[in-house]
C-alpha cells in the first residue's frame, strides 16, 4: 500500500504506532529508512549522529532520524549541529516524529557557519502528506520519492 492510497486515519495510526515504538525499534527504523533511501546506514546502537550518508557528485548528504513522540528541543539542535559539522555534510535531512520546538529552530539558525549546508527538517507528517517541505527535500534527494513504494502497513 503506497502513501497516496492511505487514508488520513491510516496515516495517523501508522504515525502513532511509529512514535510509540521502543527506542531500539526507532533506531532500527531510522537505519532501515536510510537503507531504503539508498544511504549507507550508520552503525547499530549509538550511531554517532548519523543514520545514513550518501556521497555523490562531490556532495555529502547526511540523514538523521529522531522519531521522538515529543518535538525535538534545543539539546537535540546542539547534537544535530555538531553531527552536521563533524560529518562535513553539504545537505542534511532530519526526520523527526513530531517536529521541532521554536528553541530548536532558533538554536540551529544561530550557527552562522551552518548556512552553506542545505538543511531539510522533516516530520513523519511531511512524509505521509507529501508537504511542501517534503517536496523541497525531494529536490535535493529524489530518492525520497521511493518512500511512496514502502509498504508502511508492515510497520504497524
Amino acid at each position: 500500500m503506497t502513501m497516496r492510497l492511505l487514508t488520513f486515519p491510516q496515516r495517523r495510526a501508522i504515525i502513532k504506532g511509529l512514535l510509540s515504538a521502543s527506542s531500539p525499534t526507532k533506531q532500527e527504523l531510522g537505519r532501515r529508512f536510510a537503507y531504503f533511501l539508498g544511504f549507507t546506514p550508520g552503525p547499530r546502537g549509538p550511531d554517532d549522529g548519523i543514520d545514513g550518508l550518501i556521497e555523490e557528485k562531490g556532495l555529502k548528504i547526511h540523514f538523521q532520524s529522531k522519531l521522538s513522540a515529543k518535538k525535538l528541543d534545543v539539546d537535540e539542535a546542539k547534537k544535530y549541529y555538531s553531527d552536521i559539522i563533524v560529518h562535513r555534510a553539504n545537505i542534511s535531512i532530519m526526520l523527526a516524529g513530531m517536529g521541532y520546538t521554536k528553541a530548536f529552530l532558533e538554536r540551529l539558525a544561530a550557527h552562522s557557519d551552518i548556512t552553506p549546508v542545505k538543511i531539510h527538517l522533516l516530520t513523519l507528517e511531511d512524509i505521509f502528506c507529501e508537504t511542501e517541505s517534503y517536496e523541497k527535500a525531494r529536490n535535493d534527494l529524489p530518492r525520497l520519492s521511493q518512500l511512496q513504494n514502502l509498504d508502511w502497513s508492515s510497520y504497524q
